[in-house]
């Protein structure tokens, strides 16, 4: 069986137009301790990143081997159209996909949004946040 976060993460770290939003800063399933949306006053990759998250999902008795997990995409940067741009490259990317091979790490049968981005303030950080969720059938 596959590790279904294991799967996401690679399927968005293969994007050189999240790349050039985030850099490396995607992860699973949260914030990793110190990251900081505060450092200078230009739009810096290394103040954004991309926290993707099973939320649950669905199984299938008929096949094992296909998983049905729904996903939280977030993503974060200090200012609202920023985390909305993360936001548009993602749903570019995932939304509607089908057939797309991930090596060992899976097999993405079928991606779809279930919620469109929806934009936030956090309350703690104050940083903007835009999530979503998605549907991704998979297979190792």
């Amino acid at each position: 069986m596959i590790d279904p976060n294991l799967a996401i993460l690679t399927w968005l770290r293969t994007s050189p137009d999240l790349a050039a939003l985030v850099g490396t800063n995607i992860f699973a399933p949260v914030l990793p301790e110190g990251f900081s949306a505060m450092a200078s006053e230009s739009p810096d990759p290394a103040q954004r990143a991309v926290v993707v998250r099973r939320r649950g999902g669905t199984s299938q008795p008929e096949i094992p081997a296909v998983l049905d997990p729904s996903f939280a995409v977030e993503c974060w940067a200090l200012e609202p159209p920023d985390a909305s741009q993360i936001y548009g490259v993602i749903r570019d990317l995932m939304h509607g996909a089908t057939s797309v091979d991930l090596g060992s790490a899976g097999f993405i049968i079928l991606s779809q949004e279930e919620v469109p981005g929806q934009d936030v303030i956090d309350p703690e950080t104050h940083w903007a946040v835009c999530f979503a969720y998605y549907h991704v059938r998979m297979r190792a």
